[in-house]
């Protein structure tokens, strides 16, 4: 926070400027690729992604930059709450999902 006194009025009013920070750590790390392509996410990303087993992870390549990214795929509990389109109701369970999906969507 900023504290600035406004010289341009007669009476001595204190302007406040607030400023958001975002503090963004990364965390690097060298690992190891075995003869199968597998490796191990080192613990401290597992903590910092909330993974535990049988968790998935999504992993996403950019050709561009030949970055990968890691978020962990979100379970059917997290994503409770997901509103059907037609309905506007919000999807309860598994069944109701399947349902909606063999109705909605196919294959080309």
């Amino acid at each position: 926070m900023l504290l600035n006194h406004n010289k341009a009025s007669d009476s001595s009013y204190l302007t406040y400027k607030y400023y958001l920070i975002s503090i963004v750590i990364l965390m690097t790390y060298a690992i190891s690729i075995t003869q199968k392509g597998q490796f191990t996410l080192p613990k401290a990303v597992r903590d910092a992604l909330d993974i535990t087993t049988p968790d998935q992870v999504d992993l996403t390549f950019n050709t561009k930059t030949k970055s990968i990214r890691f978020s962990k795929t979100p379970t059917f509990a997290e994503l409770g709450g997901f509103i059907n389109k037609k309905t506007k109701k919000p999807i309860k369970n598994a069944v109701q999902m399947r349902k909606i999906m063999e109705n909605d969507y196919s294959r080309n």
